[in-house]
């Protein structure tokens, strides 16, 4: 998502759809749902979730919050848009668990033709749960990028890829979404 704010008392919805390659399990976790999106002041955003999705073929639930904060905006004249983040999902299927708690930046700029591209860069903590054995924990710098195409006021699409670390085993995000502002 780009670093702008929705604006005081609007509200968006989105529906997105993410897939992150597992390459140590040599599976995948995808998701889709609902992301509600509420303007709280004119710089601050916050937002929840639902999904549900699976996990190595096997079903799985997510369940998070998120708020943004914007620090600056091309259109108070400075040079491209910043907000601070922060996420906490919580994962869970069968035989696993997981939790991750993000605090980072996006960084957008609106090029032209109703495109914008915009880049993020959390901390994470993750930590991971599986049957039978002790669960992990890790910090974890992400990183990634994506496009944002507005086809109207109240409509646009994004598309995403994001990335991360954490121990041993390497994360590949790609999303998709729509949002309709209300």
């Amino acid at each position: 998502m780009t670093a702008l704010p929705i604006g005081k008392d609007n509200l968006a919805v989105q529906g997105f759809y993410s897939s992150t390659d597992i390459n140590l399990a040599s599976s995948s976790f995808t998701q889709f749902g609902p992301r509600i999106i509420y303007g709280l002041t004119d710089d601050l955003d916050i937002s929840g979730k639902l999904a549900i999705g699976s996990l190595a073929g096997n079903s799985a639930s997510t369940i998070g919050i998120g708020a943004k904060y914007t620090l600056m905006r091309v259109m108070k004249g400075d040079p491209f848009d910043l907000a601070g983040v922060a996420n906490i999902d919580s994962y869970s299927g069968t035989g696993y668990a997981a939790g991750s708690l993000g605090v980072g930046l996006e960084i957008s700029k609106y090029l032209r033709n109703n495109f914008s591209a915009y880049g993020l860069m959390n901390v994470l903590q993750y930590s991971t749960k599986y049957t039978g054995t002790s669960s992990s924990s890790d910090m974890a710098l992400q990183w990634g990028g994506g496009v944002k195409y507005y086809i109207n006021r109240k409509f646009s699409l994004f598309g995403e890829v994001s990335m991360f670390y954490a121990g041993s085993e390497s994360y590949t995000t790609f999303a998709v979404a729509m949002q309709y502002m209300i």
